[in-house]
């Protein structure tokens, strides 16, 4: 194997650790805290699961020396905007929020530092792709329309659940029950932060895509 190998194979490796240990410790925590309980129903830890999954194809394929289809590149690229957005999203609307006891731990760290800059960090440096093309970006948005779709659902069939902020919904930006869909006085309503976010997504995929042409 040639050293870029055995370099993508261990950072890889160290992504799917990072990945697995945050996963693990916000779907079983041991303690009272941000997403303890229901885990998997926030996009933090989808988003980390795209990750591991996406992570561990790539590690089988560098393993046997197999390159990868478009289709699972054009998934890579996907992953790559909605794990970024876990990043984006988390230390510029929620963090203000959060307790600094949570902002320190292990946990947060994990899931939506450690994780989305190695997986970003692995995007560039190891098996480089042929730009996206102008609709395949398209499929940067997704992982965030599916899990608005998902969330949406979820607080319909199961109206009793509630998260750690009190509410149906597990971000305060797709609280219907408070802020409605097209509120503006007394905060923005659903509808606008839904496209809000979704032009951040498409921006950062076509930011991505511009940045394969130029690196």
């Amino acid at each position: 194997m040639s050293a870029t190998v055995l370099y993508s194979i261990a950072l890889r490796f160290a992504l799917i650790c990072a990945c697995g240990a945050g996963v693990f410790r916000a779907l079983f925590p041991r303690e009272g805290g941000f997403m303890s309980g229901s885990g998997i129903l926030y996009y933090t830890i989808q988003s980390n699961l795209w990750v591991l999954l996406v992570t561990a194809a790539y590690l089988a394929l560098s393993a046997a020396g197999l390159p990868a289809g478009r289709a699972l590149e054009i998934a890579r690229f996907a992953v790559l905007v909605g794990i970024t957005l876990t990043f984006l999203i988390f230390w510029i609307l929620l963090a203000p929020r959060m307790e600094k006891e949570y902002l320190l731990s292990l946990n947060n760290l994990l899931v939506h530092t450690l994780v989305p800059l190695l997986f970003i960090a692995d995007f560039f440096l190891f098996d480089r792709i042929a730009p996206i093309g102008r609709f395949e970006a398209l499929w940067s948005a997704a992982m965030p329309l599916f899990y608005f779709v998902f969330s949406l659902v979820h607080a319909a069939v199961s109206p009793a659940h509630t998260f750690e902020n009190g509410s149906r919904y597990p971000y305060f930006f797709l609280d219907l029950d408070t802020y409605g869909w097209f509120s503006v006085r007394k905060g923005l309503g659903v509808f606008w932060w839904t496209l809000l976010i979704t032009g951040l997504t498409l921006g950062l995929g076509y930011f991505y895509r511009y940045m394969q042409t130029v690196l």
